[in-house]
């Protein structure tokens, strides 16, 4: 697997036990449990609104003011200053295989607030089959 590291982020790892072995086993995942898993790209904006629109699926009042106003601030902070430090912080994740989670907030919320531009997400999915003919076929 190839590593690289973007500024406050490391793309190799999550610090999650279960989405880690997902990037190191991705067919036993697919075959297995069906589901998948990889990194892009994207930036802290979009991770947020992606967020945003997930939680929307639980509470339909979500909104962007209130879902930053329920963070913790102090701790948005202080990773902002550790990833200008150097540090580096596990991938965020959004995980869409069973409803919607996401792991990663506040370091997304730092990351834009120190203007970092792209970080490194990971983004879990079921593998659907899809019916052509008589047979399934996925994709």
């Amino acid at each position: 697997m190839k590593v690289f590291e973007v500024h406050g982020f490391k793309d190799n790892e999550t610090g999650m036990p279960t989405y880690d072995d997902m990037m190191a086993n991705p067919d036993y995942f697919a075959q297995a449990k069906k589901r998948k898993g990889g990194i892009v790209m994207m930036s802290p904006d979009e991770y947020i609104n992606r967020s945003v629109k997930g939680f929307k699926k639980f509470n339909p009042d979500t909104t962007l003011d209130n879902l930053i106003k329920s963070r913790d601030l102090k701790l948005i902070d202080k990773y902002a200053q550790e990833m200008q430090s150097g540090d580096k912080f596990p991938t965020v994740m959004l995980d869409y295989s069973m409803g919607f989670s996401q792991e990663g907030l506040h370091r997304a919320l730092a990351a834009k607030q120190i203007g970092i531009n792209e970080i490194p997400v990971m983004i879990v999915s079921m593998i659907k089959k899809k019916r052509r003919g008589n047979a399934l076929a996925s994709y």
